[in-house]
This record gives structure tokens, C-alpha cells and sequence, in this order.
């Protein structure tokens, strides 16, 4: 959940929940370095929500939603009112570049990211707001939508047999299975197993097996499974 400047890192899958932070994609001061600009992405592919933005584990917002541009809410951080702003973007294959940035920075419309899910913020200097520095910044965030072969949708969730699924038959990053050469009945059974609720010793049920983590494209596909 630390993002990172670091030209060679590699995209990642997200399934299920999970919070995480990424690489630091675009950074630019402008007005006399009064107004930061910079965008960390949180997934290589379409996430299916942003549950909360944190600046150095302080929440600054809730329930973003996609490409629209959101003030920090001061209710979470007063301390950020006028101060900052954060937009999401989840990373459709069709997404535009962002207003915004495109108005206020060295962006232009060409920069779409598509297919990169990411938060861009804007920070207005002030020393005392920003006494450590530029925040870093991570989310929750609900990962790819997985492919139920029970139902033939395609929807988020972190059954872990559906996640597995889908890293198989993933082409672009995963293992490229074609459907001929995938047992469906064999992954509705274990999918079934994955959704049965198991009672918890503190009272309620939990699903008895999910997939909450993060898949880095740069390992081996085997390494993965």
C-alpha cells in the first residue's frame, strides 16, 4: 500500500478487496509549484469500485466514483478542505484522459491510460497541511469483475474458484486457457464449495473460501496459480 516511483514496475491484478497504492504514473507542479498533480495506479485492468482514499492511513474520502472529480471530504479531514482533491478512474479499455489534468497540467487528451485503473489528486501547498511532504495515497478498492459459469455473468467477486477461473482464461496477463480446454463443471462444483457459509465462533457466517490479494504480472504464471 506504498506507492512507488519506479519506471520498470509491473501492472497487477486485483481480486477481491483489498488496499493498495502503485506507481506514481504522472507528477507535475504548476502555478509556481503552488498546485501538485499526480496520478498512482491502483490495477492493470477495470476495477469495480473505490471504497476509500487514504492520505498516510487517514481517510480522505469514500465511495469515489468513476472519472468523477470529488473535493476531499472535509467531515473525514477538515484539515484538507480547499486543500486537496481526488478523482478515480477505474480503468475501462475506452476511458478518456481526465479534464482536469488535461486543463491544469502537461496532459493532453491522448493520455487516456485505458485499461489503467488510478486515482489522480491535487494538492494545493501549505505548509502546514503538507508538513511531511506529498501523502501517500492507497485505496480500497474492489478488483476485476470474474466470469460465473453458474450463472454466465460476469461480476465482481472473490469467490476464489472464479478468480481462479479467470486468471486461466485471462489472455493478456494470465494463462490464456481456451474454453475447450477448461473442465466448467469442475469449477461450478468448486465454486459451490467456495460460497458455503461456515458459522464463526464470534457468532455470523463468512464464505468458506475467497481470493482478497493482489497477482503481480510480472511473475510467472505457475509462481501465480
Amino acid at each position: 500500500s506504498i506507492m512507488q516511483r519506479n519506471p520498470l514496475a509491473s501492472r497487477k491484478i486485483v481480486y477481491g478487496r483489498v488496499k493498495t497504492s502503485g506507481a506514481v504514473v504522472f507528477m507535475d507542479a504548476v502555478n509556481s509549484n503552488k498546485n501538485l498533480h499526480y496520478c498512482v495506479t491502483l490495477a492493470g485492468h477495470e476495477i469495480t469500485a473505490v471504497e476509500s482514499v487514504f492520505f498516510n492511513d487517514k481517510i480522505v474520502k469514500n465511495n469515489l466514483s468513476d472519472a468523477v472529480k470529488t473535493a476531499v471530504d472535509a467531515t473525514t479531514d477538515p484539515n484538507y478542505s480547499g486543500k486537496a482533491w481526488v478523482t478515480a478512474h477505474f480503468g475501462s479499455e475506452n476511458q478518456a484522459a481526465d479534464s482536469n489534468l488535461v486543463s491544469e497540467t502537461s496532459m493532453t487528451t491522448n493520455h487516456r491510460l485505458r485499461g489503467i485503473a488510478y486515482i489522480y489528486a491535487k494538492l494545493v501547498y501549505d505548509q502546514n497541511v503538507f508538513s511531511n511532504g506529498v501523502p501517500n495515497l492507497a485505496a480500497i478498492v474492489k478488483g476485476r469483475a470474474v466470469y460465473d459459469p453458474r450463472s454466465a455473468t460476469t461480476a465482481y467477486s472473490n469467490n476464489a474458484a472464479l478468480c481462479l477461473l479467470d486468471y486461466l482464461r485471462d489472455s493478456k496477463y494470465g494463462i490464456g486457457a481456451t474454453d475447450a480446454e477448461i473442465d466448467f463443471d469442475s469449477f461450478v462444483t468448486a465454486a459451490n464449495i467456495c460460497d458455503e457459509n461456515v458459522t464463526l465462533a464470534s457468532g455470523g457466517t463468512e464464505k468458506r473460501y475467497t481470493i482478497n490479494g493482489i497477482v503481480d504480472t510480472g511473475t510467472q504464471p505457475a509462481a501465480v496459480l
